[in-house]
């Protein structure tokens, strides 16, 4: 008896393992799935909600308030991202203003055609104009489906690959680990707690859902399918120019997945090709683009200019992506150190080939998402590295990243042979766990709060300025302003906080360097930069490295005339005079400069005298 009951619950048991062992298995397929990522990833990006309003944000705020102090300055409520158009007036008021930095080139142009997500800003401002957390709720609901749709394209390609072998562990697994860490990949912070960015995940949205659709159509769903995927793409690109990174997707999908005859493949994608096209001459008949700035880059205009710089930033963007540092690193690094970062980043793609070639040569669903990967570069390029462009290359690389994962966990037949290629391979894939399923989404709440890094820039700094109502009537001169174009938000915050703003503001240089300042006399005073005016990336928003500024050259504003007397040998002004209409200590002018997050009160030097600013 006893024995035979041993036998029975023995058997009992191991029936029991077993279904429990398929239902363990069954789980990553399980409706549920999906939706219950969602939830976890929006969950993880909540602290965005006590983000607030920062940097962007504070001129669509000025938009929407009408800003009667500005009334030309700013453009309209469905062209939000039409910062500068090229007009060299407005412009020059701008920086006359103090919002814009004296080195800015008179006809930069940074303007962006996104009314999709314009229109969605556009609600925010009508519905609840006085709440930045319900706007951040908002751009959480976007992440959300665009979590969703992510989970259904792995799953959806998982499965019309199920007959590869990729180890004990099944595709649509790979695809469930593959979307959870998407959904928690702490690059993603950036872009949905910035609500001003909010473009870049609506963009992804439609992008992906493109793919998802040219699926369907490849697959025989029919011409309503075949309608709905130019359809889908031209509302991405309406929403963001990045959404142009769903082609990358669909040119993967013909070169790996579509087992068409090659001029049908072409076929498919001609609707989606053409409305890029379209998309694209009305964007340049309507004047939209970027034009003499460093920081954005034209494709179409500068062909050669922007494949010079893509060669550079998309390495530090697979770094980015894949390991560490973030990419923001090439913004804020001096310019001299910037090819140490690029070096660092081409390591990382050799040793990630490295990595993943046993696999791309045994999956074709994996070479399907690496090709889309690299293609979806390009699109991001166009800008400087920045974790935040990453919400589509990130596609392709959770995949390959969770198909390592799963490869050596479940010991798949494309693993290396060699003793010492498996354990090369056994470290990229702990490597892989340990950034995209331990370090990313612990990092990724933090990183939900990443525009407050801003803030003692920006909204903190602001905070310190005097606040009596004589600076209404002064111009404020700060010496030396946070790096970038930060001082150029105290106009714009102070108008919207209702506290005196100063009459103009006049910044000398920024803190990306440190500067001499000699008075010439009571009205001049000469400023001379220890590397230059522009000595970071992030200070060629508003003039690129490629124009150059002249020796002699002189900037005329209301009250003050700014000659630059010496330039580096690459063209950046290194030194400049600065000549105001009254003397520098009189009551016209409030001086300050910015140190350690806060603006100080400072002193000019008298005539004949020096002061040295920073390091």
């Amino acid at each position: 008896m006893d024995s035979g009951g041993s036998r029975v619950d023995s058997a009992m048991r191991e029936v029991g393992f077993r279904g429990i062992g398929a239902r363990l298995r069954a789980l990553p397929a399980a409706p549920a799935t999906i939706p219950l990522t969602a939830l976890l990833a929006v969950l993880c990006v909540s602290p965005a909600l006590t983000v607030g309003w920062r940097m962007d944000d504070h001129i669509h705020r000025a938009v929407f308030a009408g800003t009667p102090e500005f009334p030309d300055l700013f453009q309209s409520r469905l062209d939000l991202f039409s910062f500068l158009d090229g007009d060299e007036k407005r412009t020059h008021e701008l920086v006359d203003i103090g919002v814009l930095p004296w080195w800015t080139k008179m006809d930069v142009r940074l303007s962006f055609w996104r009314p999709l997500s314009s229109l969605t800003h556009f609600l925010d401002y009508a519905l609840w104009p006085r709440s930045p957390a319900l706007m951040h709720a908002h751009s959480l609901l976007w992440y959300g489906l665009l979590v969703a749709a992510v989970g259904v394209a792995f799953r959806r390609f998982g499965e019309l690959t199920q007959g590869e072998v990729l180890g004990r562990v099944p595709a649509v697994a790979v695809g469930a680990l593959a979307t959870v860490m998407y959904a928690l990949d702490d690059a993603h912070g950036f872009p949905v707690s910035w609500i001003a960015n909010r473009n870049a995940v609506i963009g992804s949205v439609f992008a992906v859902a493109v793919l998802l659709m040219h699926d369907r159509a490849r697959r025989g769903a029919g011409w309503k399918a075949a309608a709905a995927t130019p359809l889908l793409l031209l509302a991405g690109l309406l929403a963001a120019e990045a959404a142009i990174g769903a082609m990358a997707y669909l040119i993967a999908y013909a070169a790996c997945l579509d087992r068409a005859p090659v001029r049908i493949r072409l076929a498919s994608l001609a609707p989606s090709l053409a409305v890029v096209v379209v998309w694209r001459l009305a964007y340049n008949a309507q004047g939209y683009g970027a034009y003499g700035t460093g920081y954005y880059l034209d494709p179409v205009r500068e062909p050669l200019r922007y494949a010079g710089e893509a060669m550079l930033r998309a390495p530090v963007l697979l770094l980015g992506q894949w390991a560490w540092p973030p990419a923001e690193i090439y913004q804020y690094a001096p310019l001299h150190t910037v090819r140490y970062v690029v070096a660092l980043g081409v390591l990382l793609v050799c040793l990630l080939g490295l990595l993943l070639y046993p696999l791309l040569r045994a999956s074709r669903l994996a070479r399907f998402w690496a090709l889309g990967m690299l293609l979806s570069l390009g699109p991001v390029t166009a800008t400087y590295p920045s974790n935040r462009l990453l919400l589509l290359v990130g596609i392709g690389a959770m995949w390959l990243a969770a198909a390592v994962v799963c490869g050596v966990v479940g010991k798949a037949p494309w693993l290396p042979a060699g003793r010492m290629a498996r354990g090369a391979t056994a470290l990229g894939a702990l490597a892989a766990a340990l950034f995209h399923g331990v370090i990313g989404p612990i990092g990724l709440p933090g990183a939900a709060r990443t525009p407050l890094r801003m803030a003692p820039l920006v909204e903190d700094a602001i905070a310190t300025l005097p606040a009596d109502a004589a600076l209404a009537r002064e111009t404020l001169v700060v010496a030396r302003a946070p790096m970038g174009h930060y001082a150029g938000f105290i106009q714009i915050v102070r108008l919207l906080e209702d506290n005196p703003r100063p009459r103009r503001t006049r910044w000398l240089a920024s803190g990306a360097t440190g500067v001499v300042l000699t008075r010439i006399d009571e009205r001049t005073i000469r400023a001379r930069a220890a590397a230059s005016f522009i000595n970071s990336p992030s200070d060629l928003l508003f003039r690129g490295a490629d124009f150059a500024v002249r020796a002699g050259e002189r900037v005329r504003l209301t009250d003050t005339v700014i000659d630059v007397t010496q330039v580096t040998a690459d063209g950046r002004p290194l030194e400049a005079t600065f000549t105001f209409g009254s003397n520098l200590d009189g009551p016209h002018y409030r001086w300050v400069t910015w140190e350690r997050g806060r603006y100080v009160p400072f002193a000019p030097p008298r005539p004949g005298q020096s002061v040295t600013l920073g390091s």
